[in-house]
């Protein structure tokens, strides 16, 4: 029932149902992401980050669908710090990446003035080669937190020369990488 008010946005019916699962003890894994994904489809997305708190409280992301909604979270309303500790966390699991988290990833990297091109490169070489391709994605990401860690205003000018030189590395190891393959761009 929560799935089909979450597809209605009917907000009101599907936390009802949500708190009567809780109180008979009954609230599961997909009752908890429906609720996220509610909140996060309307926007409200300091409850959906709540409930994604309480999943990991409680150890309720164990499957990839309910870690992609919470990467997704995190990487919609622009917590990149949660978007790469969750994603760490899928890696940790061995929860298999799929085209939902990469999508999420890519929206995230893109927002935090990654370049296009410097995205699909990455892109290609996780197609090519997953375990470098990955460490490349972990390598950008963790960039990419670091820069976040400094957002005070006077510096939100420098983050983006910063990321064009993160980016910069970035290109220049897939770079290496294609010519260590003999591929070419």
């Amino acid at each position: 029932m929560i799935d089909l008010y979450t597809r209605q946005s009917m907000v009101d019916q599907a936390k009802e149902i949500f708190e009567t699962l809780k109180k008979n003890g009954t609230v599961n894994e997909f009752s908890f992401a429906m609720m996220l994904c509610l909140y996060k489809k309307i926007e409200r997305f300091d409850e959906a980050v709540q409930i994604a708190n309480r999943m990991r409280k409680l150890g309720l992301l164990t499957d990839s669908l309910s870690y992609n909604n919470v990467l997704d979270l995190y990487a919609t309303a622009g917590r990149p710090k949660e978007a790469v500790e969750t994603f760490k966390d899928m890696v940790t699991a061995s929860i298999q990446l799929d085209g939902c988290s990469l999508r999420s990833l890519r929206n995230l990297l893109l927002r935090y003035g990654a370049s296009r091109q410097a995205v699909d490169k990455l892109q290609v070489l996780m197609k090519k080669d997953a375990s470098h391709g990955l460490q490349a994605l972990m390598s950008a990401l963790t960039s990419l937190i670091e820069i976040d860690d400094h957002d005070n205003e006077w510096i939100y000018p420098l983050q983006l020369v910063f990321i064009d030189i993160a980016w910069s590395g970035l290109q220049s190891l897939v770079d290496g990488y294609d010519n260590a393959i003999g591929m070419t761009a």
